[in-house]
């Protein structure tokens, strides 16, 4: 994830920001940001996930503004760009990163998620709700493996509920290098033998 705050005439805020990560989860990383009213322009470096905690405000994403606040996440795939445009309330929020490269060490199948398309914006449902506080929470003291199942979890439930299945599935990254083959050629029948000597007349 890569985020920059605005400047200018724009408000300062006594923010404060909490990264966790796991050294042996490469490529996972959860940012929570405390007191924030500033703007954001941010770049997805992997698969993420903005959960307000109280936080509510205007967000330009994939083309439109919509309103993000508690009980709403933002969905963005690699390579994809969003900002906060207008804060409404000053507040709390997180941003969970899943980088492509993390995905395979968490058990998921790598080509299947580079076809997902997911919704820019949705409701958060309850499980999912719990699923994000279990990986918030997981990650700052429990076990590896209980860090890893939280992780497992969420991604399902995500592919359950914020896919977006009115719109059609990209290639996977296999797919769209794989060269084109030439159709076989078309099989010949095998011309009869000659006939023998004792066939002759």
């Amino acid at each position: 994830m890569t985020a920059r705050a605005g400047t200018g005439s724009e408000v300062r805020s006594p923010e404060a920001v909490r990264l966790q990560q796991r050294r042996q989860l490469p490529g996972v990383e959860l940012r929570t940001v405390f007191d924030s009213s500033r703007h954001y322009w941010f770049c997805s470096s992997g698969f993420e996930f903005l959960v307000p905690v109280t936080w509510r405000g205007e967000v330009w994403h994939q083309g439109r503004k919509e309103l993000l606040e508690p009980g709403s996440v933002l969905a963005a795939h690699p390579g994809e760009r969003f900002a906060s445009r207008r804060v409404l309330r000053s507040g709390s929020w997180d941003l969970l990163t899943v980088d492509a490269s993390a995905l395979s060490a968490l058990g998921c199948d790598r080509a299947t998620w580079e076809r997902v398309r997911l919704r820019p914006f949705s409701r958060l449902s309850p499980r999912l709700e719990n699923l994000f506080q279990a990986v918030a929470q997981s990650l700052q003291s429990d076990l590896l493996e209980i860090v890893r199942t939280n992780l497992r979890s969420l991604l399902a439930t995500v592919a359950s509920e914020l896919v977006d299945s009115t719109l059609p599935t990209l290639p996977t990254l296999v797919d769209a290098t794989r060269p084109l083959q030439s159709p076989a050629p078309a099989s010949r029948p095998t011309p009869p033998a000659p006939p023998s000597a004792s066939q002759r007349g």
